[in-house]
């Protein structure tokens, strides 16, 4: 991404360039300059809240490599690769466990009362 962002800086660099020397010989009729003036100073705005996005991007990043204590010049294909196998994985688990922990609450017969507006949680034994 950032080599991207490199081709867009490089490109409105060499717009604004492009600009500058043609103000020096302008054509009779020409709207050259009356077209893209306008749209340079928005590409240069819109690329420089890009800039500060991907800034903002490669921090929280970095904080979620930290967070996961991985080395930090792992690639992020490698990273969200591995983030969802590790999610995969943990569905699986988590649909298994439910199973498992419903189906053992059946089997010795145990209630559970979920209050789920006020999150409260009550479970109780039936008399046998």
């Amino acid at each position: 991404m950032q080599s991207e962002l490199n081709d867009l800086r490089q490109g409105v660099k060499k717009l604004e360039t492009e600009l500058e020397q043609y103000q020096k010989v302008p054509g009779p009729g020409d709207n050259f300059k009356a077209i893209f003036e306008p749209f340079l100073g928005e590409a240069k705005q819109d690329f420089e809240d890009m800039e500060k996005k991907f800034k903002r991007m490669e921090e929280a990043y970095q904080a979620a490599l930290q967070f996961f204590a991985e080395d930090t010049k792992l690639a992020p294909e490698e990273f969200f690769a591995m983030m969802l196998k590790f999610l995969e994985l943990f569905k699986v688990f988590f649909s298994f466990f439910f199973f498992w922990f419903f189906s053992s609450l059946t089997e010795k017969n145990i209630c559970i009362t979920l209050a789920s507006a006020k999150g409260q949680y009550r479970s109780c034994r039936t008399a046998g």
